[in-house]
This record gives structure tokens, sequence and C-alpha cells, in this order.
């Protein structure tokens, strides 16, 4: 298989690339969840260039051997790579990825993979495919993993003026208790967002919903100023 191929490839050089101090200092800023080469991000895309370049010149990649081998790998520049390709592909996106999508979102799950997947891969995706939105938000937001309810509320981060706030609200209101941290600050992120758009609006949506102190601070900075 091609694409099995051009990953192993990858791969070695990847193993070239490796810093073992610089691998110690990612992985802590990660928490330590997850080993990395050490590549720094101007060496990281350079070579990623070369590998993107020749993945994407195949007829038809296989996405879902592509997403499942590199995010089965150990170092988290495997995951970041994998995304890469997903947001290149984006406006080509097929219709069933959105279960490549879900399976990433479910594994090896943290916020920076979570945040580009949710904000730019499946906020394109939805506005492609518009008929799929309800069935995996309502899915997605009764869950009890916090990345896919986090992504229920981010995934509308870039849609400005065609930012479905009714919806953005009712998640909010189901989640505004949550303990979680990550749940919070999304609340904060995706209304301070909006806020730019609609000030008002995020400031009615704070009054009338009783949001964590987290989650409000985040959401009026641009409103107030602070």
């Amino acid at each position: 298989m091609k694409e099995e191929a051009i990953l192993t490839k990858l791969s070695k050089v990847f193993r070239q690339h490796s810093d073992k101090d610089k691998s110690i200092q990612m992985a802590a800023y990660m928490k330590n969840l997850f080993p990395f080469y050490g590549i720094q991000k101007p060496i990281r895309d350079r070579i990623s260039k070369v590998f993107l370049h020749e993945l994407l010149a195949l007829d038809k990649p296989d996405m879902s051997f592509i997403c499942t081998w590199l995010w089965e790998q150990e170092e988290r520049e495997y995951q970041y790579f994998c995304i890469e390709i997903l947001l290149k592909l984006r406006k080509k996106q097929d219709k069933k990825w959105i279960k490549i999508y879900e399976w990433l979102l479910l594994n090896k799950a943290w916020w920076d993979s979570v945040d580009h997947i949710a904000g730019n891969i499946i906020g394109d995706y939805f506005i492609q495919f518009p008929e799929q939105r309800d069935k995996y938000i309502k899915k997605w937001r009764n869950s009890k993993n916090i990345w896919l309810i986090r992504t229920t509320i981010i995934f509308q981060l870039k849609y400005k003026n065609n930012t479905d706030i009714y919806l953005l609200s009712d998640i909010i209101s189901q989640h505004a208790g949550s303990n979680e941290f990550f749940i919070q600050k999304a609340i904060g992120w995706a209304l301070r967002n909006y806020s730019y758009t609609d000030a008002e609006k995020v400031k009615m949506i704070t009054e009338e919903i009783n949001l964590k102190p987290l989650s409000k601070r985040e959401a009026l900075k641009r409103v107030l100023g602070t």
C-alpha cells in the first residue's frame, strides 16, 4: 500500500530529527500525557510539507488507514501531522469522514488536538454537510465525554454572522453547571469569540444563564475590556 510506504518514510525522518532535550520539554508542557520526538514546529513544517505533497498526490488516499496509522503511533508529532492532512483536505472531505473525526476526538484527546479538529475541520464539515449537524451535535452534547461536549461548544468559532446562536446558547445552558475546566473554558471562549459579532447578545446570554465564574469572565473579556 502506497500510503503505508509513505508513512513509514515519514517515521524514519521524524526519528532522524528527534531531539531528546526538547522532547522532554514538549512532553512536560503537555503534562506528560504524550511522548514527543522533540521536533520544533519550523522543522516539523518542512518535513510535513514533503510528505503532505506525497500523500495528497495519491488518487483518493485512504484517509481511514492514514488517520488510524498516525493516531496509533506513540509520539505526538504523528497526531499533529494527521491534523495537517485533514486541514489540507477539508474542502474535499467525504461525508463518511465524520466517523474518522469522531474517533479522533475520542482517542488520545487533549486540547491541542481537539481544538483544531473541532474549530476547523468539523466546523467546515457541518457547513459542507449541514444535514449531519443535528444528528452528531445531539449525540455529542448528551454524551459524558468532555471532548465531544467541548466540540459542540466551539465548532462554530469561525462562523461569525452565520453562528447558530440559539443552538450555542442551548448547549451552553445545558452544560453551564459543569465543573470541568475544559467545558467552562470552552463556554467562555465561544461567547467571547461571538462578542466580536454581537456583543449585546453575549451580554444578554451571560445575564440569562447562570455561568460559572470562569466562563463568565472569559465571555466578557472583550465586552468589558478586561
